[in-house]
């Protein structure tokens, strides 16, 4: 029984590490769906910047990590990243 419990709190942090991933996800897509030249993108603070550019991805990418559970998780973090990386750019 208490193996159970365990696996039922397991399951549900990762429900909600999912939907935080999820609602951050949601919050960053306002921002990166802004227009911004290269120059402008440069010229960014380090927070906008990053959320512009890669946090998209990131969230993105661990959702899926997060829904999929592979053996290698930051090898496959890696590869979403490299494959996708077009996404932002």
């Amino acid at each position: 029984m208490e193996k159970n419990d365990h696996v039922v709190g397991e399951e549900e942090s990762e429900k909600n590490v999912t939907d935080d991933l999820e609602i951050m996800f949601a919050n960053e897509t306002e921002i990166s769906e802004l227009p911004r030249s290269h120059v402008d993108i440069q010229s960014l603070p380090t927070r906008d910047y990053l959320e512009h550019t890669v946090v998209p991805l990131i969230i993105s990418g661990m959702t899926i990590l997060a829904r999929e559970r592979p053996l290698k998780p930051v090898d496959f973090l890696a590869a979403y990243l490299l494959k996708n990386k077009t996404d932002t750019t």
